[in-house]
């Protein structure tokens, strides 16, 4: 089997601050395969001598009460979870 990763994200929750996303709840799920990010351009969060790659398998910004239970993280060439 051949496996050519197009994508750097494969769960994205997005919400706001006056309307979140919640309570989602992934169980047993097998998170495989996504593309490498490390040529990806970069934030500067604070001007200072280090960047932060604002971008995971599993993107989450504006939630509530998500969770992963059982679930496995396999052959991710970039984050596995990113809580922004």
């Amino acid at each position: 089997t051949i496996v050519v990763p197009s994508l750097r994200t494969l769960v994205n929750m997005t919400g706001t601050q006056w309307a979140p996303v919640v309570g989602v709840k992934h169980t047993g799920i097998t998170f495989r395969a996504t593309r490498y990010t490390y040529m990806d351009a970069h934030a500067v969060p604070s001007a200072g001598d280090w960047a932060l790659d604002r971008v995971g398998a599993v993107f989450l910004q504006g939630t509530d009460g998500a969770s992963f239970d059982g679930c496995t993280f396999e052959r991710l060439d970039g984050n596995a979870v990113m809580v922004s």
